[in-house]
């Protein structure tokens, strides 16, 4: 069973990739999810590699 940091992390991951990094903090936010809202911002401190999914991403 995932413990309540791992839960909070893979809901903050999931808004992101669904609804992008501002929409994820906002739905947060809103919905009064410290945890969440703690994983996000712990997430923005470290730089992303382009998501190869990312319609806007470059090939090689």
């Amino acid at each position: 069973m995932p413990s309540e940091r791992e839960y909070h992390r893979a809901l903050a991951v999931s808004l992101m990739k669904s609804i992008g990094f501002d929409d994820a903090i906002d739905c947060a936010l809103r919905n009064q999810w410290q945890g969440v809202l703690a994983q996000l911002h712990g997430l923005a401190k470290f730089p992303r590699p382009p998501d190869p999914d990312d319609q806007g991403a470059k090939a090689p």
